[in-house]
């Protein structure tokens, strides 16, 4: 660096400080100082340069002018006119692109000393730059230390460049540095972090730490380090041993680093953790064998080329690889399809990158027809664009095969048809479980209703002493009970109806004899009216005859008396006789109203018959007609009770009429008696009150002829009661007859 000089007087001193020379002209000193510091300027190595205060060059030493006629071409064609040799007088302005920035801080001496560099055109120059100070301390220029840096700059560039680069490496990948040797100076903390390692536990020791035993003692690995050390780089993918006996996969490069003077002096390792790829790649590489162990698969080129197949889907169409390899995929396709427009499209499609799957149909050798599940699955490469296709596919012929039987045994089910089974012979897997299944499930439904079906034939037969088997489950135990409970409440109906048609007919029977009874009495009624007529008749001559005859009169008086007493006994009777009529005619109405009770339950335990019939189809239809039949019984029973009830009904209302009447019939003969008691007492007054008995004898007549009308309408009445109980007692035998075509326990 320029130094102004600064010189003081002072006695020169040896090392002991002892003077060995006083100054004796300071100029002689200064004069000496001067030119040494000139020759040593001059001839120094650095490129030196004076300016004044103007920045005008006031001195340039034979390095700076050397410099300068070394970049003179590149100056001149920056600076026009520019001459190395002129440059005494210059200003250094041209120098800078903002000249006001370097007189800024030349200005001012607090600024120096200052180091910058500057770029001229292409070049770069560092200048070291200080200031001049006089003896009087003025500030009176500056000087300029120029160095071409350009080549410097340049490489410190490069530098820069390489350590960033390897810095970020760096931070992206492990590395590691060995000696020839194999020995570690030093690793990164993402190697570190990978093995599991500090580095103190692996710095000074040998590469093999991290190698398998049997690796680290081959002839490989001794060949590997004297590749490395030959200066040939080694890379790919290798096999580590981490802390712990960790497994660990790296890609990487071993590289030999040489020193200044191309000499090998290190190798650096620079690695990437890939187990999690290389794991990922087995596990791919495990699924795709997997699924080839278990699906047929089959690689095309894009044009439908085959590439190869593995033995699945040779075994499942019967080729050999020889066969296929190297033909269309179309001869797997029948001709109308792989000439059509949709197998067009299908390749199309696939072109595109577009997966297709389905059920599709293929031809094997010798025209074999095999169905498959199967998906074609477009592979890319690393530009994402397709460039082979793999179809995976599982042989589902079978399935097809079964789900035709399953749906042609479906069919017959719906027609009644339970006999059906699927023929499982040639099937295995899932699709032999199923078939299994669906046959076994055919034989329980099946057995239930054939059980049903039997009881029922059965009781279509008449026979209601059979029963479905107990031993069924669920909705056929339901089935069956069912069925049992529908034959118990029919057997205890038809029991019942057989019962009350026997009770019906004993009571038709006894109404019959009772209304026999009646008829019988109502007949000695009109007997007994007849012969009161006949002796009212005598009485009217005797009254007559009074007057002549008085003994006469009183002796037909006292026969008088006794017809009044015993017409009194058969009125009493007669009414007796219509009281036990009117008691029997409602039995009957009781009789009838049970009867019509039990045809409604008749009918709708008919009904409810015919309905379960009708569930059963046509192993029912036998029973649905004996239900109609018992049905139509039960209604004409109805409709006979109902009109035996509506007869009893009247037969009531006009017995009851007829007892009033014979009450009547008997309170006149009472009178009568009574009448005739007193004949003795007026006999002697009959003559006088011959007119007034007279009329009383018309009344007398007149009575007895409206009870002679009402015992006539009694006795057809009677005949009419005996009519109905005589049809109802053969409707009752009629229905007795029918209910026996049952057989009951």
């Amino acid at each position: 660096m320029w130094l102004t000089p600064n010189i003081r007087i002072k006695a020169l001193k040896n090392r002991r400080k002892e003077a060995i020379m006083n100054a004796t002209s300071a100029n002689d000193i200064e004069s000496r100082e001067l030119i040494q510091m000139r020759s040593a300027i001059e001839g120094a190595i650095t490129a030196i340069m004076m300016v004044d205060r103007d920045l005008v060059v006031t001195y340039a030493n034979k390095s700076a002018l050397s410099l300068l006629k070394k970049n003179e071409t590149v100056l001149q064609s920056l600076y026009p006119g520019f001459k190395a040799d002129d440059i005494i007088g210059t200003c250094i302005d041209m120098f800078h692109k903002t000249p006001s920035h370097q007189r800024k801080i030349l200005d001012n001496p607090a600024n120096l000393p200052y180091s910058t560099d500057i770029s001229v055109g292409p070049l770069i120059f560092n200048l070291n730059i200080s200031a001049q100070i006089d003896d009087h301390g003025s500030y009176i220029g500056t000087t300029l230390e120029w160095q071409d840096v350009t080549k410097q700059r340049e490489l410190d560039d490069l530098n820069a460049d390489y350590k960033g680069q390897i810095n970020a490496i760096g931070k992206s990948q492990a590395v590691i540095e060995f000696n020839l040797d194999g020995t570690i100076i030093n690793a990164n903390e993402n190697f570190l972090q990978a093995l599991g390692y500090t580095l103190d536990e692996i710095q000074g020791k040998h590469h093999r730490m991290f190698a398998e035993e049997a690796y680290a003692n081959s002839p490989e690995y001794r060949l590997f380090w004297e590749k490395l050390n030959r200066g040939e780089y080694d890379s790919g993918e290798y096999k580590r041993i981490g802390k712990g006996g960790k497994e660990i996969w790296i890609q990487a490069s071993y590289n030999p680093i040489s020193d200044a003077s191309g000499a090998l002096c290190k190798v650096v390792k620079y690695a990437t953790d890939i187990t999690a790829d290389k794991l990922l790649s087995a596990d791919f590489s495990g699924q795709i064998d997997a699924i080839g162990k278990s699906q047929a698969v089959i690689e095309f080129n894009m044009d439908g080329t085959i590439i190869t197949a593995n033995d699945n889907f040779l075994n499942t169409l019967d080729y050999t690889l020889a066969d296929i390899q190297g033909q269309h995929h179309r001869m797997f396709a029948d001709s109308g399809y792989a000439n059509s427009q949709e197998y067009r499209q299908f390749w199309e499609k696939l072109n595109r990158g577009e997966y297709d799957s389905g059920e599709y149909k293929r031809l094997g050798k010798g025209g074999k027809e095999v169905w498959i599940q199967a998906s074609y699955n477009p592979i890319m490469d690393l530009n994402g664009k397709p460039f082979k296709v793999v179809k995976y596919a599982t042989d589902i012929t079978g399935q097809k095969d079964a789900l035709t039987q399953i749906a042609k045994l479906i069919e017959s089910v719906k027609h009644g048809d339970l006999g059906m089974r699927i023929n499982a012979e040639y099937y295995d897997g899932f699709v032999r479980q199923l078939s299994d299944d669906i046959n076994s499930m055919m034989d329980v439904i099946t057995e239930p209703l054939h059980e049903t079906s039997r009881v029922v034939k059965k009781m279509a037969d008449g026979d209601l002493t059979d029963r479905a088997s107990e031993e069924f489950e669920g909705e056929f135990a339901v089935l069956s009970n069912s069925v049992n409970a529908c034959l118990d409440n029919i057997s205890k109906m038809a029991t019942e109806i057989l019962a009350g048609s026997a009770s019906l007919s004993g009571s038709a029977s006894e109404i019959a004899k009772g209304n026999e009874d009646l008829s019988q009495r109502t007949e000695e009624q009109a007997s007994s009216l007849e012969e009161t007529a006949s002796s009212m008749e005598e009485l009217t001559g005797t009254v007559k005859q009074t007057a002549d005859n008085a003994r006469e009169a009183d002796q037909l008086a006292k026969e008088a008396h006794t017809e009044a007493e015993k017409g009194g006994i058969v009125v009493t009777e007669a009414i007796t006789a219509m009281s036990e009529i009117n008691t029997s005619s409602k039995k009957i109405a009781d009789i009838i109203s049970v009867i019509d009770e039990i045809a409604f339950q008749t009918n709708l335990l008919a009904l409810n018959a015919a309905v379960e019939a009708a569930r059963a189809g046509e192993q029912g239809r036998g029973f649905a007609v004996v239900a109609s039949e018992v049905r139509n019984l039960a209604q004409r029973s109805a409709g006979a009770a109902k009109e035996i009830k509506a007869l009893i009904n009247d037969s009531v209302q006009k017995v009851e009429e007829g007892s009033r009447l014979v009450d009547k019939s008997g309170e006149t003969l009472t009178s009568i008696v009574a009448a005739v008691q007193k004949v003795s007492s007026i006999i002697a007054k009959i003559s006088s009150a011959s007119q007034e008995q007279s009329a009383g004898i018309d009344q007398v007549n007149k009575a007895i002829v409206q009870m002679d009308k009402v015992t006539q309408q009694n006795a057809a009445l009677v005949e009419q009661a005996s009519a109905v109980s005589e049809s109802m007692s053969d409707e009752s035998n009629a229905l007795t007859e029918l209910m026996a075509f049952f057989k009951v326990k």
